[in-house]
């Protein structure tokens, strides 16, 4: 398909997804447009279309479609796929959410990140062998992308790190594979989040009510705007450091259910958790 092609398609896709969940469609309209959709799910060349809607579209109704039909090639085709697709369609997503996270909608970002390590689940290490570590290098991060590795690393350990059936065909010894790979970067990935609660627990043990920031003095001029702007971005901030640190809580407690606490569980952490610094 050529540009004006690609693009007539994604304004007809953007079409029917609206008239879909639009209060005043039918029941037997519902009906056809599932049916057409379905049948773009189920073409050969389906996951090319999503891999472009994928990145012009804004339309969350598309995304989600697109991204629930690439889901599906995942669980169902994977294995069936060239390796050089494989490898375009990972490649896709991972450029797509390094660059949007920041602007996407959350439910969207997570989904393209359970995507990718849906995929890690066939293809780490032999296809994906840098599935750990970047992982491991985004939670080392600062801000919105620590907050993507923490995402990230949830969903891996939700999907990879023990050997259970979680609704998807695959053989035992493969799991039991993906089992031990988490096991041997688990050192790395728990010494990031370490440093996530103990840059945490200084930061608020440094913390201070700061000054009046008039000292008496009548708010003139800029000031009152330059000081209200100031509050925003710390208040910003603020708010970000404690989802990061939510979040990286909730990805320990998810690990925690299936790591050998004897051999995972650093002696600092005791000392954090039983001071209450986290």
């Amino acid at each position: 398909m050529g540009d004006m092609e690609n693009q007539e398609a994604l304004a007809s896709l953007e079409i029917l997804m609206s008239e879909f969940f639009a209060p005043t469609t039918s029941n037997l309209r519902k009906r056809e447009i599932e049916n057409m959709l379905e049948n773009f799910s189920n073409r050969q060349d389906s996951w090319k279309h999503c891999l472009l809607f994928l990145q012009k579209s804004q339309n969350q109704y598309v995304l989600m479609f697109t991204l629930t039909t690439l889901e599906n090639i995942i669980n169902k085709q994977w294995i069936s796929l060239p390796d050089n697709l494989k490898t375009e369609i990972r490649l896709t997503l991972w450029n797509e959410l390094m660059s949007k996270h920041e602007v996407m909608i959350y439910f969207i970002r997570n989904k393209v990140a359970a995507l990718i390590v849906s995929i890690a689940r066939y293809d780490w290490p032999h296809l994906y062998p840098d599935f750990f570590s970047n992982i491991v290098e985004l939670i080392k991060c600062d801000g919105r992308q620590c907050l993507l590795g923490l995402i990230l690393a949830q969903a891996a350990s939700e999907e990879l790190g023990a050997a259970r059936d979680t609704g998807v065909l695959l053989p035992s010894s493969r799991r039991n594979q993906l089992e031990r790979l988490m096991l041997k970067g688990m050192p790395h990935m728990l010494a990031a989040l370490n440093t996530i609660l103990e840059k945490n627990a200084q930061n608020e043990g440094q913390s201070n009510p700061p000054p009046s920031p008039t000292n008496g003095i009548p708010q003139t001029s800029v000031l009152p705007d330059l000081l209200a702007n100031a509050q925003d971005v710390h208040n910003f901030d603020k708010a970000l450091n404690m989802e990061i640190v939510v979040k990286c809580l909730t990805t320990l407690q998810h690990l925690f259910s299936w790591l050998p606490l004897s051999s995972h569980v650093p002696p600092s952490w005791l000392q954090l958790f039983s001071t209450g610094a986290v």
